[in-house]
Protein backbone atom coordinates (compact mmCIF):
# COMPACT_ATOMS: atom_id res chain seq x y z
CA UNK A 1 0.00 0.00 0.00
CA UNK A 2 1.20 3.49 -0.84
CA UNK A 3 -0.34 6.56 0.81
CA UNK A 4 0.15 9.87 -0.97
CA UNK A 5 -0.48 12.57 1.63
CA UNK A 6 -0.61 16.22 0.69
CA UNK A 7 -2.68 19.36 0.53
CA UNK A 8 -5.78 19.74 -1.56
CA UNK A 9 -4.74 20.48 -5.17
CA UNK A 10 -1.15 19.34 -4.53
CA UNK A 11 -1.35 16.96 -7.49
CA UNK A 12 -2.07 13.69 -5.65
CA UNK A 13 -4.64 12.44 -8.17
CA UNK A 14 -2.36 13.08 -11.13
CA UNK A 15 0.55 11.50 -9.27
CA UNK A 16 -1.58 8.50 -8.27
CA UNK A 17 -2.46 7.87 -11.92
CA UNK A 18 1.20 8.19 -12.97
CA UNK A 19 2.21 5.84 -10.16
CA UNK A 20 -0.51 3.38 -11.12
CA UNK A 21 0.89 3.36 -14.69
CA UNK A 22 4.48 3.00 -13.51
CA UNK A 23 3.62 0.10 -11.21
CA UNK A 24 1.47 -1.70 -13.80
CA UNK A 25 4.61 -2.95 -15.51
CA UNK A 26 4.91 -5.83 -13.03
CA UNK A 27 1.47 -7.17 -14.05
CA UNK A 28 0.02 -6.49 -10.60
CA UNK A 29 -2.67 -3.82 -10.77
CA UNK A 30 -2.88 -1.04 -8.23
CA UNK A 31 -6.27 0.39 -7.18
CA UNK A 32 -6.66 4.05 -6.18
CA UNK A 33 -8.83 5.18 -3.25
CA UNK A 34 -9.45 8.50 -1.54
CA UNK A 35 -11.60 10.05 1.15
CA UNK A 36 -13.67 11.40 -1.75
CA UNK A 37 -14.90 7.83 -2.26
CA UNK A 38 -16.67 8.07 1.11
CA UNK A 39 -17.56 11.68 2.05
CA UNK A 40 -19.94 12.26 -0.89
CA UNK A 41 -21.95 9.26 0.34
CA UNK A 42 -23.10 11.21 3.40
CA UNK A 43 -26.63 12.61 3.02
CA UNK A 44 -26.77 16.38 2.52
CA UNK A 45 -28.19 16.87 6.04
CA UNK A 46 -24.82 15.69 7.44
CA UNK A 47 -22.63 17.95 5.31
CA UNK A 48 -21.75 21.59 5.03
CA UNK A 49 -20.34 23.01 1.81
CA UNK A 50 -20.24 26.58 0.54
CA UNK A 51 -23.83 27.62 0.00
CA UNK A 52 -25.48 24.59 1.65
CA UNK A 53 -25.38 23.60 5.30
CA UNK A 54 -27.32 20.57 6.46
CA UNK A 55 -29.01 20.65 9.85
CA UNK A 56 -26.79 17.73 11.05
CA UNK A 57 -23.54 18.99 9.47
CA UNK A 58 -21.76 19.37 12.81
CA UNK A 59 -22.14 15.61 13.28
CA UNK A 60 -20.95 14.81 9.73
CA UNK A 61 -18.44 16.67 7.59
CA UNK A 62 -18.26 20.46 7.40
CA UNK A 63 -16.36 22.93 5.28
CA UNK A 64 -15.18 25.74 7.55
CA UNK A 65 -13.31 28.93 6.79
CA UNK A 66 -10.52 29.27 9.37
CA UNK A 67 -9.10 32.56 8.05
CA UNK A 68 -10.50 35.16 5.69
CA UNK A 69 -7.34 36.80 4.36
CA UNK A 70 -5.74 34.96 2.76
CA UNK A 71 -8.64 32.54 2.54
CA UNK A 72 -7.99 29.28 4.39
CA UNK A 73 -10.51 26.52 4.93
CA UNK A 74 -10.55 22.99 6.32
CA UNK A 75 -12.95 20.08 6.44
CA UNK A 76 -13.97 19.17 9.97
CA UNK A 77 -15.61 15.95 11.04
CA UNK A 78 -18.12 15.37 13.81
CA UNK A 79 -18.96 12.06 15.50
CA UNK A 80 -20.61 10.48 12.44
CA UNK A 81 -17.86 11.90 10.24
CA UNK A 82 -15.22 10.25 12.46
CA UNK A 83 -17.01 6.91 12.16
CA UNK A 84 -17.14 7.27 8.37
CA UNK A 85 -13.46 8.22 8.34
CA UNK A 86 -12.61 5.18 10.47
CA UNK A 87 -14.68 2.96 8.18
CA UNK A 88 -12.82 4.38 5.19
CA UNK A 89 -9.43 3.62 6.78
CA UNK A 90 -10.47 0.07 7.68
CA UNK A 91 -12.08 -0.57 4.29
CA UNK A 92 -8.94 0.44 2.44
CA UNK A 93 -6.81 -1.63 4.84
CA UNK A 94 -9.09 -4.63 4.21
CA UNK A 95 -8.60 -4.25 0.46
CA UNK A 96 -4.82 -4.24 0.98
CA UNK A 97 -5.01 -7.25 3.31
CA UNK A 98 -6.95 -9.15 0.66
CA UNK A 99 -3.89 -9.01 -1.57
CA UNK A 100 -4.82 -6.04 -3.73
CA UNK A 101 -2.23 -3.30 -4.18
CA UNK A 102 -3.61 0.05 -3.06
CA UNK A 103 -2.66 3.68 -3.68
CA UNK A 104 -4.39 6.14 -1.34
CA UNK A 105 -4.80 9.87 -1.93
CA UNK A 106 -4.91 11.44 1.53
CA UNK A 107 -5.21 14.88 3.09
CA UNK A 108 -4.42 14.36 6.76
CA UNK A 109 -5.70 17.20 8.88
CA UNK A 110 -5.55 15.98 12.48
CA UNK A 111 -3.42 13.76 14.68
CA UNK A 112 -6.55 11.68 15.34
CA UNK A 113 -6.68 10.82 11.62
CA UNK A 114 -2.98 9.87 11.59
CA UNK A 115 -3.42 7.70 14.71
CA UNK A 116 -6.50 6.03 13.24
CA UNK A 117 -4.63 5.21 10.03
CA UNK A 118 -1.85 3.62 12.11
CA UNK A 119 -4.36 1.51 14.02
CA UNK A 120 -6.31 0.50 10.91
CA UNK A 121 -3.20 -0.45 8.92
CA UNK A 122 -1.50 -2.42 11.70
CA UNK A 123 0.18 -5.26 9.80
CA UNK A 124 -0.22 -3.80 6.29
CA UNK A 125 3.02 -3.10 4.41
CA UNK A 126 2.58 0.62 3.74
CA UNK A 127 4.78 3.38 2.38
CA UNK A 128 3.91 6.95 3.27
CA UNK A 129 4.74 9.55 0.63
CA UNK A 130 4.74 13.25 1.48
CA UNK A 131 3.34 15.07 -1.55
CA UNK A 132 4.56 18.62 -1.17
CA UNK A 133 3.75 21.64 -3.30
CA UNK A 134 4.28 25.32 -2.65
CA UNK A 135 1.18 27.11 -1.41
CA UNK A 136 0.99 29.56 -4.33
CA UNK A 137 0.88 26.64 -6.77
CA UNK A 138 -1.84 24.73 -4.90
CA UNK A 139 -3.88 27.89 -4.60
CA UNK A 140 -3.52 28.60 -8.35
CA UNK A 141 -4.49 25.00 -9.19
CA UNK A 142 -7.53 25.22 -6.91
CA UNK A 143 -8.74 28.35 -8.70
CA UNK A 144 -8.01 26.97 -12.20
CA UNK A 145 -9.86 23.73 -11.50
CA UNK A 146 -12.95 25.50 -10.27
CA UNK A 147 -14.34 22.32 -8.66
CA UNK A 148 -12.74 22.74 -5.22
CA UNK A 149 -14.00 24.50 -2.15
CA UNK A 150 -12.24 27.89 -1.92
CA UNK A 151 -9.42 28.03 0.60
CA UNK A 152 -8.91 24.28 1.08
CA UNK A 153 -5.61 24.29 -0.80
CA UNK A 154 -4.10 26.96 1.45
CA UNK A 155 -5.79 25.66 4.61
CA UNK A 156 -4.69 22.06 4.17
CA UNK A 157 -1.18 23.16 3.14
CA UNK A 158 -0.68 24.52 6.61
CA UNK A 159 -1.58 21.26 8.45
CA UNK A 160 -1.30 18.15 6.28
CA UNK A 161 2.35 17.35 6.98
CA UNK A 162 2.31 17.89 10.77
CA UNK A 163 1.80 14.28 11.90
CA UNK A 164 2.86 11.71 9.29
CA UNK A 165 6.27 10.10 9.14
CA UNK A 166 7.26 9.66 5.50
CA UNK A 167 9.28 7.03 3.70
CA UNK A 168 9.81 9.44 0.80
CA UNK A 169 8.95 13.05 -0.05
CA UNK A 170 8.19 14.44 -3.49
CA UNK A 171 7.49 17.98 -4.66
CA UNK A 172 4.86 18.45 -7.37
CA UNK A 173 5.48 22.20 -7.74
CA UNK A 174 7.58 21.87 -10.89
CA UNK A 175 8.44 18.19 -11.46
CA UNK A 176 6.45 16.01 -13.88
CA UNK A 177 4.26 13.34 -12.25
CA UNK A 178 5.98 10.58 -14.24
CA UNK A 179 9.38 11.55 -12.82
CA UNK A 180 7.95 11.64 -9.30
CA UNK A 181 6.27 8.26 -9.82
CA UNK A 182 9.64 6.84 -10.89
CA UNK A 183 11.20 8.27 -7.73
CA UNK A 184 8.52 6.60 -5.59
CA UNK A 185 8.90 3.28 -7.43
CA UNK A 186 12.66 3.45 -6.86
CA UNK A 187 12.09 4.07 -3.13
CA UNK A 188 10.01 0.89 -2.88
CA UNK A 189 13.09 -1.24 -3.53
CA UNK A 190 14.87 0.13 -0.42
Amino acid sequence: MIVLNGASSAGKSTLALALQQALATDDRPWVIFSWDDFVPRLPARWTSVPGATGDRAADGCSYRVVRDEPLEALLEVGELGRRVLGAYHRSVAAVARSGINVIVEEVLITKTEWDDWQEALGDVDVRWVGVRCDVDTVERREIERGDRYPGLARGTSSVTHFYPTYDVDVDTSATAPEALAAQIVESLSH
